[in-house]
């Protein structure tokens, strides 16, 4: 009975990444629609902003699939199956499923926030060119 709690306890950090994300994602596209407005012309901007935005919504999407997967390893966990054997084997390996996809996220959140100061630096050089 003890194979569900853990994996529930998880959800709740899953959760602070899903806000943060989805905070990231909403912020990111304000600022597109504001260069879309601004109509200045820089079209390669624009497409490294749009890329950042597809990399936060695959990481919006393994999150919610991480979730999920723990979700499950404490439903199949915590349930009274006829094989307890089968219900903890299921249940380890929806949570390794559920780890490795929050760590792809992870990474794939590093490799984001790395990028997206790397686009910041080039859009300041931009203007501050623009300026003399």
């Amino acid at each position: 009975m003890e194979n569900w709690i853990f994996p529930l306890t998880l959800i709740s950090g899953i959760g602070l990444f899903i806000i943060s994300t989805a905070t990231l994602s909403a912020n990111l596209l304000s600022e597109i629609d504001h260069l879309l407005k601004e109509a200045v012309d820089n079209q390669l901007l624009l497409e490294k902003k749009m890329k950042q935005m597809g990399l936060l919504n695959r990481c919006l999407a393994g999150l919610y699939l991480s979730a999920a997967c723990f979700a499950l390893a404490g439903l199949v966990g915590g349930s009274e199956l006829t094989s307890m054997q089968l219900a903890v084997t299921m249940s380890h390996g929806l949570l390794i499923l559920g780890t490795l996809l929050l760590c792809l996220c992870l990474g794939a959140l590093i490799v984001y926030a790395l990028r997206a100061v790397q686009i910041k630096q080039q859009q300041f050089s931009e203007k501050i060119n623009r300026i003399h």
